[in-house]
């Protein structure tokens, strides 16, 4: 899965308040990672998903939400935006991910990544426009980003069919339970 282009990166808090309303991607795809609350995707296609910590939700190019709901008090929701050369684009036919803890600690290293690489950038008074690169950036840190996504994406495809087939036993819904009564 070769990135070839990171488009943004963004990492926000956004309140109960907030709602969103967005475009199908062109020419990209899109996840959103909530990192702490729970959020509701009204898809293009007439569905809502409803994604909660430590979940994500991919959007293939073309595809995409009409409007985001923000269901808890708070969320904490990174976004990425890139262009990859898959093998086609239903790569990742269940777009809500559950991350697994290897996944989430590569997303973490991302959310790090993105806040000592990118600014927020405005032409006021439309206020902010997008990302671009911080003047003081390490040249290095981009090809770690898009190395990390790229790891991010290929362990997720090869725990596909892993994933499913293991989600149905009883021992892993009590698990999953209890991990979310941990966090």
């Amino acid at each position: 899965f070769p990135v070839t282009h990171i488009i943004e990166l963004l990492y926000r808090g956004l309140p109960k308040q907030h709602g969103k309303e967005s475009k199908p991607s062109a020419d990209f795809w899109r996840l959103y990672y909530v990192e702490r609350g729970q959020a509701c995707f009204h898809t293009l296609d007439g569905n809502s998903v409803t994604v909660g910590t430590g979940d994500g939700i991919f959007f293939a190019p073309g595809r995409g939400f009409r409007s985001l709901d923000i269901l808890s008090e708070r969320v904490n929701l990174f976004t990425v935006f890139f262009r990859c050369t898959m093998p086609d684009e239903d790569a990742f036919p269940k777009r809500e991910h559950k991350f697994n803890t290897a996944e989430r600690m590569i997303l973490s290293s991302l959310i790090t990544a993105s806040h000592m690489y990118f600014e927020r950038h405005s032409n006021l008074p439309d206020g902010p426009k997008g990302s671009k690169p911080k003047a003081d950036a390490p040249p290095y840190l981009l090809h770690t980003v898009k190395a990390s996504l790229e790891y991010l994406l290929l362990l997720i495809y090869q725990n596909k069919d892993k994933r499913e087939k293991h989600e149905k036993t009883p021992a892993h819904q009590t698990n999953l339970l209890v991990n979310m009564a941990t966090e």
